[in-house]
């Protein structure tokens, strides 16, 4: 009977607190939880990753609390929009808050998730998620109560907290060229507390304009309000460009007979093989992705 009283406490402390000097960036990259942070705040770049018509793409969502910080995450509210040629094309199909690295205690426990996916013109439509502890005395602070970058889910080059996924697909017949995603603050604004438990909601940064993080507009605490510049670039193209010129010629398939190495195997070159060649999307370039290649050869 205590968790609901909980819940409360702690979305009022998200809401009703004034926003500090201390901030969060939001961002998403194209690592994983397994590997880690691959730009973001290395570089101060926006990710851009590629998908190939009918097929799917991810992004992953990470947390870079300030440096004096603890590095835990209580509550998180956000929206996903998209705008471009291919957008209407775009689709979300799944988004979750997760750090499978943690153990059960640690990650979103008596998670709260409201919204949708691909509503109101969003990707992600206030998708919410309030960390509730599961046992007492609660852990400081939320997603992780780890403050250390040796920590599961924790990227130790940069301090940031891995969030969540988000799947993309490519509708076949989809616009080519690129779609710009940008992150948009709902009303249970991403909350990073001090191990007191005291501190009220951070002021939002979201992505990377000219190597530094940006401030969404509003100071990043009005519902709606988002950044200038595109967090993430999404580029569609058709299945087996893989130079990202509009067709499929000899170019391509002197990269797919460099990628192609039979079935449950991984592809030849570390990069580029499965984006661009991997028609059926079960992790390796085989005969059956050849078919669909040779399909789309001219």
């Amino acid at each position: 009977m205590r968790a609901p009283y909980k819940a409360i406490v702690l979305i009022c402390l998200c809401l009703l607190t004034p926003p500090s000097a201390q901030a969060v960036t939001l961002f998403l990259d194209k690592g994983d939880v397994t590997s880690g942070v691959l730009n973001g705040p290395v570089t101060g770049d926006n990710p851009t990753v590629y998908v190939s018509t009918g097929n799917t793409t991810e992004l992953h969502l990470w947390a870079l609390p300030d440096t004096d910080a603890n590095k835990t995450v209580v509550s998180i509210g956000i929206h996903i929009v998209a705008s471009g040629a291919g957008s209407s094309d775009l689709s979300a199909l799944q988004f979750e808050f997760d750090n499978p690295l943690l153990t059960s205690g640690q990650r979103w426990s008596g998670t709260a998730l409201t919204g949708g996916l691909n509503v109101d013109g969003k990707l992600v439509s206030d998708q919410r998620a309030v960390y509730i502890p599961l046992t007492l005395p609660a852990p400081a602070g939320g997603l992780s109560s780890a403050t250390t970058a040796t920590d599961p889910g924790v990227d130790s080059n940069t301090g940031a907290v891995h969030l969540g996924k988000l799947v993309l697909n490519a509708n076949p017949g989809a616009a080519l060229g690129p779609v710009e995603l940008r992150l948009v603050v709902s009303p249970l604004l991403i909350t990073s507390l001090q191990s007191s438990g005291a501190a009220p909601p951070e002021l939002v940064f979201f992505g990377y304009a000219n190597s530094a993080p940006e401030l969404a507009t509003a100071g990043g605490t009005q519902n709606n309000s988002t950044s200038a510049t595109a967090d993430a670039t999404v580029v569609i193209r058709r299945l087996g460009d893989s130079d990202g010129d509009g067709d499929v010629d000899l170019i391509d398939y002197a990269a797919f007979a460099e990628c192609m190495n039979g079935p449950n195997q991984p592809p030849l070159q570390p990069t580029g093989c499965l984006e661009s060649f991997d028609a059926d999307q079960d992790s390796d370039v085989d005969l059956n992705d050849a078919d669909a290649f040779t399909r789309e050869f001219q």
